[in-house]
């Protein structure tokens, strides 16, 4: 995970090692079109200047597809 920011003019950045899950579903509705879901979380600590934060999210998916 990368970060950075910016505080009274001076930039930050930093890197940091962490967790990333990851899980879905992808359905085929008829023989050329699916559907699917994902959900991802992500988490790791990053170094930035003089203070450690917490960076990542849960961010999610959604999937429309054709296939021949």
């Amino acid at each position: 995970m990368t970060a950075e920011r910016q505080s009274l003019g001076i930039e930050y950045d930093g890197d940091g090692v962490g967790l990333w899950l990851d899980t879905g579903i992808n359905l085929a509705v008829t023989t050329h079109f699916n559907v699917g879901v994902e959900l991802r979380y992500s988490w790791a600590e990053v170094d930035l200047g003089p203070e450690r934060i917490n960076t990542g999210r849960v961010t999610a998916g959604a999937l429309l597809g054709f296939r021949w």
